[in-house]
């Protein structure tokens, strides 16, 4: 087999007496097998990608702030989806473009507190599909255009409450199409924003090391889909013991 997945970056740091920002460029190609077949039993050709990202990372303030910004730009091709036609069988749906940009930011004011904020935006349709021209042009499924979150944990390392640490976090996305047919444009799943917790202990008893963890999903309980329906608060305690 030929085949082979080139990639290729390059790094810019264009103040010399500052190494803290730097901006880069990164394209790449990549094969996968599908592993779906066609209703009569045969395998598809494997499913193909090429892409562009390009951005700019920041090490700031005594690395108490730093993260990264950048603009992509992704094809898929040979992406084998549900046959509309034929329930339970699958078809190639010819090409995918994915582009946008996103941002991510750690905000650590000290050793005890760091927090993570991203967001993307991402523009995601189908651009070729032989077997269902009118698809060309429709939005992916289950993508949203807009998805933003956040998390902040906390951990305490003196007094009373050493070994402790609590986190929460915040997810939420923009509406997104169930599929790409145009005649059901307009079922989408709704937008949604989610709240999660973690609280949790490390430390030792009788000299063997552990950490205790309650993480909590969904605290609001709230409704929402993300690929599968969601619904309830989920609570899962845990514990890990190190001999």
């Amino acid at each position: 087999n030929d085949d082979y997945s080139p990639m290729a970056g390059v790094v810019f740091q264009p103040f010399s007496e500052n190494d803290d920002i730097s901006f880069y460029a990164l394209y790449s190609e990549s094969i996968f097998p599908n592993e779906r077949t066609n209703p009569n039993g045969t395998g598809f050709p494997p499913q193909s990608g090429r892409g562009w990202e390009g951005g700019i990372k920041f090490d700031v303030n005594e690395g108490r702030v730093f993260g990264s910004v950048a603009a992509f730009e992704a094809y898929k091709t040979n992406i084998a989806n549900g046959d509309p036609n034929n329930p339970g069988f699958w078809i190639l749906s010819g090409e995918q473009k994915s582009s946008g940009f996103e941002a991510d930011v750690i905000f650590a004011p000290n050793r005890n507190w760091q927090t993570i904020l991203s967001y993307a935006y991402t523009d995601a349709f189908i651009t070729e599909d032989i077997d269902n021209p009118n698809f060309v042009g429709q939005a992916l499924a289950s993508v949203p255009k807009n998805s933003f979150a956040s998390w902040t944990k906390y951990e305490f390392t003196e007094g009373p409450m050493a070994g402790f640490y609590i986190g929460g976090g915040l997810t939420a996305k923009s509406d997104s199409p169930t599929n790409p047919n145009p005649v059901q444009d307009n079922l989408r799943n709704p937008s949604f924003s989610r709240v999660d917790l973690l609280i949790g202990w490390e430390g030792q008893i009788h000299g063997k090391d552990i950490t205790i963890n309650l993480n909590v999903k969904n605290l609001t309980d709230e409704y929402y889909i993300e690929r599968f329906v969601e619904a309830g608060t989920n609570w899962v305690l845990s514990a890990k013991l190190s001999f």
